[in-house]
């Protein structure tokens, strides 16, 4: 507990959030089962560790409830997922007005 694997693993649960709302945003397709698609993909990541850490005797033995009850977990999942899309909002804004101003 309190190892590398937390973090590898708290960085991997970052990675998983990241990119399944990349993946929504970057479709352009908002319909309830695309939605749902990704939901399943975020929760299963997290029903799956949760059930690994409960196993006693595994490698992962209490690192979710070890990572998941402090409430700075939450706040930086949230920054690393929100800043990405405004950065990539942004930038492809700036390759609008880029792509337009060229054009003139």
């Amino acid at each position: 507990m309190g190892c590398l694997s937390t973090d590898g693993q708290f960085v991997f649960g970052t990675i998983v959030v990241v990119v399944n709302i990349k993946v929504l945003i970057s479709s352009y397709q908002y319909s309830v089962i695309n939605v749902a698609f990704t939901m399943l993909g975020i929760v299963s990541f997290f029903v799956v560790f949760a059930l690994l850490s409960s196993m006693v005797g595994y490698e992962l033995t209490g690192d979710f409830v070890h990572l998941y009850s402090s409430p700075e977990t939450y706040l930086v999942l949230f920054f690393f997922a929100f800043a990405y899309i405004l950065i990539d909002s942004g930038l492809q804004q700036a390759n609008v007005e880029i792509t337009s101003w060229m054009l003139k």
